[in-house]
């Protein structure tokens, strides 16, 4: 906003595959901005743990491994062949656990 206030930004949700506003669907979203993002100096999915409420995440040996839990809902383990619970979209592309 010009008057340097916040601008309440429309955010769509799909994931019943018809689109719906935020506020009509009952779910907990938390979204950020790349430039909130960049003041708060969140660089990888590890850092958003300050920034999201209930937020754990465990990394092994590599960065594949890392694993995400939101309100105690997660996928332990590291096989490959298994997708996890919570999803992570980075620009808009899922990241999945394989290598590959």
């Amino acid at each position: 906003d010009s008057d340097g206030g916040f601008t309440l930004e429309e955010i769509l949700v799909t994931a019943q595959k018809r689109a719906k506003t935020l506020q009509d669907v009952p779910i907990a979203v938390s979204a950020y901005t790349g430039e909130t993002l960049e003041k708060s100096n969140i660089r990888d999915v590890r850092d958003l743990m300050m920034a999201v409420p209930a937020m754990n995440t465990t990394q092994a040996a590599a960065s594949f491994q890392t694993v995400v839990n939101i309100r105690g809902i997660g996928t332990s383990g590291f096989n490959p062949g298994l997708e996890p619970s919570v999803g992570i979209y980075v620009d808009g592309i899922y990241r999945s656990r394989t290598l590959r």
